[in-house]
């Protein structure tokens, strides 16, 4: 059995999403990893816009950019060592709304958020199927428009739902408190990184954009990537069976 954890990073006119695959025994190895790593950094989780923001339990290393970076690494080392492969996909809102006026897309995917997480469902599967394994997903429970993604993947071909869980404890009047994911941190940190890479940090050498240096550290293995284009969505509509929207006369 293997598990995917994906998280989201929306606004500012995009929406990206990303995760990581592994059997189960490797995710339980990665947690006492991941959880003794935050206790020797003495932080209760990790939430990677605090860190880059030095707000909340990050607020102590702001002045310590050598401590900061020694951190990431650290982090960067326990994803490298304990994941089989990583994923983000990501679209732009107004590319998505473009295409929206040719095709009835939004009819089939309400949401830019449920037509990525479906996208990043069907990777997983696809990566299980590959080497004859089944897989669960698991997506961070803040994510918006959770109903639409439960929609989208019973669109045919048909994929197994997905679950939501925090990735964090967090209180709940009902049950006390919800344990978080920890796992789900291991996204969180990708899907800030792929989001600074596609907006924050536009360098350019050659033609091509730099990746930040938390994307340099994981070399050779980095992540698969699913970017949308106007082609690729336009194949996306075709695979779908998505029709042209009728031209006003």
């Amino acid at each position: 059995m293997l598990m995917a954890y994906f998280d989201e990073s929306c606004g500012k006119g995009f929406t990206v999403i990303c995760g990581w695959i592994a059997a189960v025994d490797e995710w339980d190895n990665f947690e006492v990893d991941w959880k003794l790593f935050l206790i020797n950094y003495d932080v209760p989780y990790f939430h990677m816009k605090e860190f880059a923001q030095s707000t909340g339990p990050f607020a102590k290393w702001k002045a310590t950019p050598n401590f900061r970076k020694r951190f990431l690494r650290d982090a960067w080392d326990i994803i490298r060592s304990r994941t089989r492969g990583g994923f983000a996909c990501y679209v732009q809102d107004v590319l998505f709304n473009r295409i929206n006026r040719s095709y009835r897309l939004r009819e089939k995917f309400p949401s830019h958020y449920a037509l990525v997480g479906r996208e990043c469902i069907r990777w997983a599967h696809d990566y299980a199927r590959d080497i004859r394994e089944e897989v669960r997903c698991i997506f961070d429970d803040g994510g918006p428009n959770k109903n639409e993604l439960l929609g989208s993947v019973n669109i045919e071909p048909q994929l197994p739902n997905p679950t939501f869980e925090p990735s964090r404890d967090i209180p709940d009047r009902k049950r006390g408190i919800r344990k978080g994911v920890v796992q789900i941190q291991a996204a969180d940190f990708l899907a800030y990184e792929v989001r600074k890479y596609i907006v924050d940090h536009p360098l350019i050498r050659s033609g091509r954009r730099l990746p930040r240096s938390p994307l340099w550290m994981f070399g050779q293995r980095r992540p698969d990537t699913k970017f949308f284009n106007e082609q690729r969505f336009v194949d996306h509509c075709h695979e779908f069976g998505i029709e042209k929207r009728i031209a006003n006369c």
